[in-house]
């Protein structure tokens, strides 16, 4: 899914990546917030976090854990360093459920058998913050 250089509005697809994302469609959700990194010229390392932390759901999900932890470490990584709040999202809240199911999968890589899916949060705006 790209659009080029096209002119269309950046927020439409950034709100929709957040829908999907919070309807659990992970991999849709990527390809959103792609198209928004693709054509932003500013904050390309937070959309950029944001795409893995949605891929790493997606393959948790999936229970590619190994592929869950790749994509984990890389999105928490550029992530914390937008925490608490950046464009109105609560990262730290998204670093924080990340990273505890990091951990999870960290414990449990002989044993991905017995994994239990632990919740993903969801991602909150915070409309009040300047």
């Amino acid at each position: 899914m790209e659009v080029g250089n096209n002119h269309f509005d950046i927020d439409k697809y950034f709100n929709l990546g957040i829908k999907l994302y919070n309807n659990e469609e992970y991999y849709l959700a990527h390809d959103c917030f792609e198209i928004v990194w693709k054509n932003v010229e500013n904050d390309k390392v937070f959309y950029q976090g944001l795409i893995q932390i949605a891929v790493a759901n997606y393959h948790y999900k999936k229970k590619n854990y190994k592929s869950a932890i790749e994509q984990y470490k890389k999105g928490i990584d550029k992530l914390k360093q937008y925490v608490p709040y950046y464009l109105k999202i609560d990262v730290l809240t998204i670093v924080n459920n990340s990273s505890s199911i990091l951990s999870l999968l960290n414990g449990n890589s002989k044993t991905n058998c017995l994994i239990k899916i632990k919740k993903i949060n969801k991602i909150t705006l915070c409309d009040n913050l300047h």
